[in-house]
């Protein structure tokens, strides 16, 4: 059993040391990687940004819902999130409160203990210590794994749930007692009310164990592990029926990715459906995994590539991938089912593949790219004879991850590069300045930070939600008429601060089709604030990263 769980290295690669000594020599070297792992993602969680909108779409719910409630829902801006994250999280807000931190702190928990769960899995995978090390090493320094630690959203939670899954695989497969069975069965139930995504790495994991005892008639196995695949589907079944099944209908939301090209064309039709295939490799390389050089965009696919130094890690996932299937196929469709899976439910709309959705994925395309690199470093060692050699492909793989992880710890603003707001430090100084006589209007568009802010930092300055004028207008004209009409009734107060963001957004759910006018001109609102001199003078601007800012006139 402990063979299996930690399996000798292979013939190809002898030209390391032993393995037992390697794990002596570099055993100090892993202690140290998930230190400074952890150490980066606690600076970055006491340096406590602002919360971004999509993070404040989703808090408003924790400060206002009980625990019932978020659980029958609907959620704040139509949110959505796993029942299990939702109640942890609401645990934390009743215990300390609803500031950013004790939104973040469930977050920052299962990122912290992935940094952990991550070794047993990269050691049943990858064979050397030293691949070991280089696979921690990418978890633990990607910028993006780091920033997903510490917002207040699902997404640690689903990478910690995806590498228990597959932990739980190379636990109990081989313990076939009914006991162990039953518990596997719960552990697994239990991930699916943390993890939507769990269902991908599961599913794979069942799927793989179903075909191998099948394919091998191992009628006995195969009865007994009907067990915990069984209570896994029962979960699935009801959770489906009494909390997921409200999150169905949710049209804007589909249209939403599917403008972002989240959704797998299949079958491709045209040559930007079979671009799709071709850029979706490279976009992994950069987000989940954060191994770009340089993660700034780039007008062109093939700037992009360069900049972003993707061609190597994306060959080497792809030779890894080989390799893997060579060595060991249940390994190989251990980790490359999940991912199949999530691309054919992209395929089907259900699950979009994008960005932040791709998070939990982290580990099985890390475990492929590094599995790749070694056998690539092998042979490269193996023509030139050149011990040195062997290192460069690994340094190539972590040097994005590891450069930008100390610019964005030096520079800690840079982390989560737009997502990182100010709209903490507007309200702060809003607050500060604002005076008896004083009303802060917030235009309709920047309405979620305030009911957050107001909330959460017991803002009492006078202040009013803007009119929505998109609904009962049919053009711009008509629709800053209406505006206009609404600012001069509040000319009663001395000063305005004039609240918004001056590019277009949309309300969660809105079919913005119905409102071509206002959004086919977006210079409209850039030049707002220029529009406003009938309420007065401007004497004051708070401008925040975002653009999200505050105007303030004095009326008299």
């Amino acid at each position: 059993m402990l063979t299996y769980l930690y399996p000798e290295p292979q013939p190809a690669l002898t030209a390391l040391p032993p393995r037992r000594q390697s794990i002596a020599t570099l055993k100090p070297l892993i202690i140290l990687i998930i230190s400074l792992g952890i150490l980066l993602r606690l600076i970055h969680y006491f340096y406590n940004r602002s919360l971004w909108i999509d993070e404040v779409y989703l808090s408003t719910s924790f400060l206002h819902l009980d625990f019932l409630e978020l659980a029958s829902g609907p959620l704040d801006s139509e949110q959505k999130a796993p029942l299990g994250f939702l109640w942890a999280t609401k645990l934390f807000v009743v215990l300390f409160g609803p500031g950013e931190m004790a939104l973040r702190a469930f977050p920052l928990l299962c990122g912290l203990i992935s940094l952990v769960a991550a070794l047993p899995t990269l050691r049943h995978f990858i064979p050397s210590p030293a691949g070991v090390a280089l696979a921690l090493a990418a978890i633990c320094f990607s910028p993006v794994l780091v920033y997903h630690t510490v917002e207040a959203k699902q997404y640690s939670t689903e990478l910690l749930a995806s590498l228990l899954a597959v932990n739980g695989y190379i636990f109990f497969q081989a313990r076939l007692e009914i006991k162990w069975l039953v518990l596997w069965g719960i552990f697994g139930a239990l991930l699916l009310w943390f993890s939507f995504s769990s269902i991908f790495v599961l599913g794979g994991i069942a799927a793989t164990v179903v075909f191998i005892h099948l394919k091998n008639r191992s009628w006995k196995t195969f009865s007994l592990l009907l067990i915990p695949f069984g209570i896994w589907l029962v979960s699935l079944i009801v959770n489906y029926v009494f909390f997921l099944k409200d999150y169905d209908d949710s049209a804007w939301l589909v249209e939403w990715f599917r403008e972002r090209n989240s959704f797998m064309p299949f079958p491709p039709l045209s040559l930007t459906d079979l671009m799709w295939y071709v850029k979706r490799p490279f976009t992994l390389m950069d987000y989940p995994l954060g191994l770009s050089w340089f993660p700034g965009q780039a007008r062109s696919t093939a700037g992009q590539v360069i900049l972003r130094m993707a061609l190597i890690p994306v060959a080497l996932m792809f030779y890894g991938a080989y390799k893997l299937y060579k060595k060991n196929a249940t390994q190989f469709f251990i980790v490359v089912l999940p991912i199949t899976l999530h691309l054919l439910a992209s395929a089907l709309e259900v699950y979009p593949f994008f960005e932040r959705l791709t998070v939990y994925l982290s580990p099985l395309l890390i475990i492929l790219i590094v599995t790749g690199c070694l056998a690539a470093s092998q042979k490269l060692l193996q023509a030139t004879q050149r011990p040195l050699l062997f290192y460069i492909l690994p340094a190539l793989v972590i040097s994005g991850a590891i450069g930008n992880s100390v610019v964005q710890t030096i520079r800690k603003d840079l982390l989560g590069g737009y997502k990182n707001w100010e709209q903490r430090e507007m309200y702060t100084y809003i607050q500060k300045h604002v005076r008896n006589g004083d009303l802060v209007y917030i235009y309709w568009n920047s309405k979620w930070p305030y009911y957050y802010y107001r909330q959460a930092y017991h803002l009492d300055f006078k202040a009013m939600v803007g009119g929505d004028f998109r609904r009962s207008s049919k053009s711009l004209n008509e629709y800053h008429a209406k505006l206009k009409q609404e600012l001069n009734s509040l000319k009663q107060y001395k000063r305005i601060w004039f609240v918004y963001m001056n590019y277009p957004s949309f309300n969660l759910g809105d079919d913005i089709r119905q409102f071509n006018w206002y959004y086919q001109h977006p210079e409209h609102l850039e030049s707002l604030p220029s529009k406003l001199s009938f309420l007065g003078k401007r004497i004051d601007t708070f401008q925040t990263r975002e653009n999200i800012n505050a105007y303030l006139y004095e009326t008299r």
